[in-house]
């Protein structure tokens, strides 16, 4: 029953992926874009944001060549979180999700310019009501005027990473101690859009409901994959 409705989903972002699929090839350099390699000065160092409380770090990443990968595949990526690599053929819908979404769903949506907000804690529930609070406010996403997506921004849980917070773009990253605003806003106006199939197509919402997803148990979950973040999360 719960995988019917995301059967159901799955051919009109199917078009769509075969449609991108065409313009793929390796995904390295594809765009111009901020995050990808083709732009010589960009330094791949780590670098610390100015003013942050929550020991933000910035970094951008050598593209990664960026197939279409079986869906549910394990995935390995070369970054934590994920900034660019294989990933699966249909995206998720832009919108903030109680489940943790497996990478390679995301990794997708950042091919197509999103930017994706991620969180290892389970101890930080106002924080989590901020970042929503956070996105809804940000400006409406000119690329998504003729659709239902008014940002193409995904919040998630992830126990895979290495902080409580982070966020990607196609081709960097930010990881932080905690969710702070201001850092994150001038993280998305870097990076949104910045993938190099820059359009906001409607993606599978993966969302069943009831605080879960409408994929399999242990969807693209590595063996031995933690059940939690760091500092208790």
């Amino acid at each position: 029953m719960i995988l019917r409705s995301h059967l159901r989903a799955l051919p009109y972002v199917a078009l769509l992926a075969v449609a991108c699929s065409g313009a793929e090839g390796s995904g390295a350099g594809a765009g111009g874009g901020p995050g990808t390699d083709a732009a010589p000065d960009v330094s791949y160092e780590p670098t610390p944001v100015d003013g942050s409380a929550c020991n933000a770090v910035m970094q951008h990443h050598p593209i990664l060549a960026s197939p279409h990968v079986a869906t549910c595949s394990v995935l390995d990526y070369a970054t934590n979180p994920p900034s660019s690599g294989p990933h699966y053929p249909a995206w998720p819908a832009f919108k903030s999700y109680d489940a943790p979404v497996p990478r390679g769903y995301w990794v997708h949506a950042l091919e197509h310019g999103a930017v994706i907000v991620l969180y290892s804690c389970t101890d930080c529930d106002d924080e989590v009501a901020a970042a929503r609070q956070w996105v809804d406010a940000l400006p409406l996403d000119a690329v998504c005027a003729k659709n239902d997506s008014k940002r193409r921004v995904i919040i998630s849980p992830d126990p895979l990473l290495p902080t409580r917070w982070a966020a990607a773009g196609w081709g960097a990253t930010l990881r932080a101690s905690c969710f702070e605003p201001a850092v994150f806003a001038d993280f998305y106006e870097r990076m949104h859009g910045a993938g190099p199939e820059n359009f906001c197509a409607e993606g599978v919402d993966l969302d069943d409901g009831d605080g879960g997803l409408t994929v399999p148990p242990g969807c693209g979950t590595p063996a031995g994959a933690a059940d939690g973040g760091p500092d208790g999360g």
